[in-house]
C-alpha cells in the first residue's frame, strides 16, 4: 500500500511464494484511479479506488491474468472496504472473488 494516497499515483509490487504447492511469482501494476463513495454493507466510505493488473507464473500451473480493484478509506480504517478480484488464464475466468466490509466500529 502507498504512504501517499494521491489520484494517479502508480507502483509495482512484486512477490514469490514458496511453499505448500503455491510456489510462484506474481507481478501487479497498481494506480489509485480515482475517488469515490461506495456504500457496502458497514456503511458509506469515501473511498480511493485502486486497480491493479498483473502476472502470475508458476513451473507448476499455467501463467495467471490477475485484475484486481480495491477500495480504500485510509482517513477511517487501515484496511480494505472492498476488494474484488479476477483472475484469468487464455482469457477465460478461473476465478473471481469479492470481500465487503460488513461491520465497523471506531475504538
Amino acid at each position: 500500500m502507498p504512504l501517499e494516497y494521491v489520484v494517479g499515483k502508480r507502483w509495482i509490487s512484486r512477490f514469490d511464494v514458496v511453499g505448500g504447492g503455491a510456489d510462484g511469482t506474481t507481478e501487479i501494476g497498481y494506480r489509485i484511479a480515482a475517488r469515490e463513495t461506495l456504500t457496502v454493507p458497514a456503511g458509506k466510505f469515501e473511498c480511493f479506488r485502486v486497480e491493479g493488473r498483473g502476472f502470475n507464473s508458476s513451473p507448476f500451473r499455467p501463467p495467471h491474468e490477475i485484475i484486481i480493484t480495491f477500495w480504500l478509506a485510509p482517513e477511517k480504517l487501515r484496511r480494505t472496504v472492498a476488494l474484488e478480484e479476477k483472475r484469468y488464464h487464455r482469457q477465460q475466468v478461473q476465478h473471481w472473488e469479492r470481500n465487503e466490509l460488513v461491520n465497523f466500529r471506531e475504538a
